[in-house]
């Protein structure tokens, strides 16, 4: 191999690695199929417990990634706790042991990096910073409501949060925005791969390299210029990540052409993972569904928790059984049939509502799930 083709080996490797992303297994990814958004589940080989990557389309017109997270916290008039990972993968299960704070105790909540602080103390963690400043900015809203008035705030924050109505705006909104965006992320892909190849190759690298390169200098150019103003359009909060996008698409052509992801990446921020379910097959809404209403009615039994914890958590997972009972009713999902026990064999007397596993014991605890199992009545 000569030297002219290991520079575009390694330009397809570095392409290779842009189109794919690191997801939490506790979030919900939108990957884009054609014109709809399909979900994207992380590699079962290729990461740990807590994250997977993920292969994103390669062409760049369709290369839309979409990122909804849980809240990673509960709330309560009397505090916050750390919450379990919404159990979306059953590879991601790991030990967890909760923590809680009262509002008394907590400072000012600043979002650094992706992590959310309480003064100097960590309290919760997020996929993008944006989602950090989401977490933020709500835990900041309830701090500074008087005592008497948290536990209606937390219950529209809560609504918002559930809202599938804000879900079609966001996206439909990315559509109109990022469509220059595309164009010009495409602009840059052909260049890179079949403009460069065909001259370099065909006429000689000597004779073609000063337009290559003036060619690739002017669609980053355009590229960057066309993502800040994408970003200042529908994420107009996100003036950090703008600017680490813009070096990062200055230094690197082939990043530039993968700008449409770094623009959708974070536009889901604040919205829980079932609000965010509309477009995908009725098959795979309800699946999330459930796996969301069991975690807020069947909660995994925790050995050794701070009192508080479960008192937050008991409070908070209340009133999010409420929230999603209603976005399901949006959505038309039948949460309960979804709930509805699996039919009993002969001599079976009890089911785990988490992995619905039958026993034929009386009811108990699931040894694999740690939740108390249920009875189950016998077939007719």
């Amino acid at each position: 191999m000569n030297s002219l083709a290991e520079i575009f080996v390694v330009l397809a490797a570095l392409y290779a690695y842009e189109c794919s992303a690191w997801v939490p297994r506790s979030a919900l990814a939108l990957r884009a199929f054609a014109k709809a958004l399909r979900r994207a589940r992380p590699s079962s080989v290729v990461g740990s417990p807590e994250a997977g990557a993920l292969v994103l389309q390669p062409l760049p017109w369709f290369g839309t990634l979409l990122v909804s997270e849980a809240w990673p916290i509960a709330l309560s008039p009397l505090g916050i706790a750390t919450r379990e990972p919404l159990e979306l993968d059953r590879r991601q299960r790991r030990p967890f042991e909760p923590l809680a704070w009262r509002w008394e105790e907590l400072g000012p909540f600043t979002a650094r990096e992706r992590n959310v602080f309480a003064g100097e103390q960590l309290v919760a963690s997020s996929n993008t910073l944006r989602g950090a400043r989401e977490i933020a900015g709500l835990l900041e809203e309830v701090a500074h409501c008087p005592k008497e008035r948290r536990a209606s705030e937390i219950e529209r924050l809560l609504a918002r949060s559930f809202d599938p109505t804000e879900f079609a705006r966001r996206t439909g909104a990315l559509e109109r925005v990022a469509r220059p965006l595309r164009v010009w992320c495409t602009a840059v892909f052909v260049w890179l791969a079949l403009v460069c190849p065909a001259l370099a190759f065909g006429v000689g690298l000597a004779l073609t390299w000063p337009y290559l390169v003036a060619g690739i200098v002017v669609l980053q150019v355009a590229t960057v210029w066309t993502l800040r103003r994408s970003v200042r359009g529908l994420l107009p909060d996100c003036d950090e990540e703008r600017g680490r996008a813009t070096l990062a698409l200055a230094l690197s052509p082939v990043a530039a052409a993968r700008a449409v992801d770094t623009l959708s990446r974070p536009l889901l921020a604040g919205l829980q993972p079932l609000a965010c379910t509309a477009t995908l097959p009725r098959e795979e809404r309800d699946e999330l569904a459930r796996a969301s209403f069991v975690d807020a009615l069947h909660p995994r039994q925790l050995d050794d928790a701070p009192p508080l914890a479960l008192e937050v958590d008991a409070w908070f997972r209340a009133r999010l059984a409420s929230a999603l009972r209603k976005c399901a009713g949006e959505l038309a999902i039948d949460a309960d049939a979804l709930l509805a026990p699996p039919p009993a064999d002969s001599g079976e007397r009890s089911w785990c509502p988490r992995c619905r596993t039958r026993f034929d014991t009386p009811p108990a605890t699931c040894f694999d799930c740690s939740v108390a199992t249920l009875p189950l009545a016998p077939s007719p």
